[in-house]
């Protein structure tokens, strides 16, 4: 089993692992950390090393992150030569749920890339052409 990993500023990752789990009734290997700068980096990237060690069974883990460049991607990146990781920025619920759905269906990086791609099918504008009409 692939773990995950979701990594966020404040406590939305936590969130999201407690709705998605709780959809998918699946909470095994999944954690989520809040990566809060009042940490310094050594401090953050154990927590992480951590984590990593407790999720990964061999099929390593996917880690899911809120922002691109962000201390949870500065934090994580440089673990990425210590264990088999994929790192997916832009975190939200489909996403999640996409990862718990799939994780047992594909390796690694084919479920990285499935989860992306899962995203970003499910962000759509809707719009009342009528709103702004006078």
């Amino acid at each position: 089993m692939i773990g995950i990993l979701v990594l966020t500023h404040g406590q939305f990752g936590e969130d999201l692992q407690k709705t998605a789990c709780g959809i998918m009734n699946d909470s095994e290997k999944v954690m989520a950390l809040n990566l809060s700068r009042r940490f310094d980096f050594p401090v953050l990237r154990q927590k992480v090393r951590e984590a990593l060690h407790v999720l990964d069974q061999g099929q390593g883990v996917l880690v899911l992150i809120d922002a691109y460049g962000g201390t949870s991607y500065n934090t994580t990146l440089p673990l990425m030569s210590d264990f088999h990781i994929c790192l997916v920025t832009g975190v939200n619920l489909p996403m999640v749920l996409s990862a718990l759905s799939n994780r047992n269906r594909m390796p690694l990086e084919e479920l990285s890339k499935k989860v992306s791609e899962d995203a970003k099918k499910t962000i759509s504008v809707c719009s009342n052409p009528r709103v702004g009409i006078k």
